[in-house]
């Protein structure tokens, strides 16, 4: 007996993002490792697991109509995301000739390469960027914190209680009706950051916001580099080279191609390291 079923979602990491969906997958679990451990580990000491063995071997994320990911095995894949990695599903795509192109995805279809993955990114704290960041949850999800903390690489500490925490991040409701130890917290000056509602998409934007710098001269421009090679990449259906620069500022230009759903990497190499990026026919 083969169980076949389909779930809402547009990739295998939006199901581990669903309260209602995780457990397909194998569910999501905060776990605390000993400080031996998470030395042993090179990780902080709060992390995510999988809770258990997923209910479907088999994920297919279909990306386009004629185009599909396949995770062949599931397990390995979820805990890759939970790892801050990127799984590398087989990919298929059916041409207009009938033909079926196989290939392995690689790690750029994801994410940019190791000198291009946000070492550069500020923390909260900016006169001590390589501290930790505590943040003490109230009515905010847990797992949630540490994948988006896991996604905009931050190190995070999750404190039971504010009086340990660098910054207090709560929701809007539980804020107005002075819910637990909120009032007094905001009464001492802890910093106490409000979400509209405890979703992960609402959590991820005001992360961004909390821990990430303002974006220089240099910065904007590279990204509208990246945004005007993507319109005459779509456009005229060619690959685009953008002008050589920095690795993070080349990281930035990756980040635009993936909210774009398309495939990039970087070529040549320093000083003249550069991002070309590819149509969806490529």
């Amino acid at each position: 007996v083969q169980l076949i079923a389909t779930a809402h979602g547009n990739t295998l990491e939006n199901l581990l993002s669903s309260p209602m969906l995780s457990d397909l997958v194998g569910g999501v679990q905060v776990v605390t490792l000993s400080d031996e451990e998470a030395r042993r580990r090179g990780t902080q000491k709060t992390i995510l697991e999988r809770k258990h063995a997923p209910t479907f071997d088999i994920v297919i994320e279909m990306i386009e109509r004629e185009k599909l990911a396949i995770h062949f095995d599931v397990a390995s894949a979820v805990d890759a995301l939970l790892r801050g990695q990127s799984p590398r599903p087989e990919m298929r795509e059916e041409h207009p000739d009938g033909k079926i192109s196989i290939w392995v995805a690689s790690e750029r279809t994801r994410i940019p390469d190791d000198g291009e993955r946000g070492d550069e990114r500020r923390h909260w704290n900016e006169d001590a960027q390589h501290e930790v960041v505590k943040i003490y949850a109230y009515g905010v999800s847990r797992k949630n914190i540490l994948r988006v903390a896991q996604k905009l690489n931050i190190s995070i500490e999750l404190v039971p209680r504010w009086q340990d925490a660098d910054v207090v991040l709560t929701v809007r409701s539980h804020l107005r009706k002075g819910r637990g130890d909120l009032p007094t917290a905001i009464e001492r000056g802890k910093p106490v950051y409000a979400l509209r509602s405890n979703t992960y998409s609402q959590l991820e934007r005001q992360m961004r916001e909390l821990f990430s710098p303002m974006l220089t001269p240099e910065e904007e421009l590279a990204i509208r580099e990246a945004e005007e090679a993507i319109n005459i990449a779509l456009n005229e259906n060619r690959p685009v080279e953008l002008s050589p620069c920095a690795a993070h500022l080349r990281r930035l230009q990756h980040e635009v191609a993936q909210k774009y759903q398309l495939i990039s990497e970087s070529i040549g190499d320093e000083p003249t390291r550069r991002v070309i990026i590819y149509p969806n026919d490529r």
